[in-house]
């Protein structure tokens, strides 16, 4: 976590880390940001595991093929928990909350905000997007409640072009208003983007 809870709060920020990324160091992306205004919680995901071989640097996933429902419903359980923690001494009606994805973390945070029972105002989705199996007929219902926005790097390997306008097609399909900024850059969180979407 970034800064504390106070009176001087004004924004919320759930992020949640890539594949392989543990939350202290996702965090370091964040240090921007006005601690006394600004609130950042990064959770982790419960799967750790060494990045290379059996030893060394580790990591941590949301999810993998195995159990994937079960892992699903424990970290929607788990970011709901998180949430109402963090929020027990914040006035939803004074701050901004956002839900910041980044990479695998968009799958996570999209389920989240559309499954479980944290109130959002803003999903941000950073170099990835919605996951495959949702419910879009669902889904829309608190897609049309929130600022969304998707964010992308040009030179990004994991999300070409061609992914984002398929995107774009599935919401604007379902009349869902959302934003895309792009930035000269690959896969990584750019500062000044994410400043001005602090402002």
């Amino acid at each position: 976590m970034s800064g504390e809870p106070g009176p001087f709060t004004r924004q919320v920020w759930f992020v949640c880390h890539g594949y392989g990324f543990l939350a202290g160091d996702f965090l370091k992306n964040f240090e921007a940001l006005n601690e006394k205004q600004h609130l950042v919680i990064a959770p982790e995901g419960l799967h750790r595991f060494y990045l290379f071989g059996t030893g060394g640097k580790v990591g941590a996933s949301w999810m993998t093929k195995e159990d994937r429902l079960k892992d699903i419903d424990d970290y929607i359980l788990y970011l709901d928990d998180t949430y109402a923690e963090v929020m027990k001494t914040l006035d939803i009606n004074k701050v901004k909350v956002t839900a910041l994805g980044f990479s695998q973390g968009t799958a996570t945070v999209s389920r989240w905000v559309l499954t479980g029972g944290s109130p959002v105002h803003r999903l941000v989705l950073w170099g990835g997007d919605f996951p495959p199996d949702i419910d879009w007929d669902a889904a829309v219902r608190r897609l049309n409640h929130l600022e969304i926005q998707m964010i992308a790097g040009t030179e990004d390997p994991y999300l070409k072009n061609a992914a984002l306008e398929k995107q774009s097609e599935q919401l604007k399909k379902y009349g869902v208003n959302f934003q895309i900024k792009t930035f000269y850059g690959g896969h990584e969180i750019h500062a000044g983007i994410l400043t001005s979407l602090a402002q």
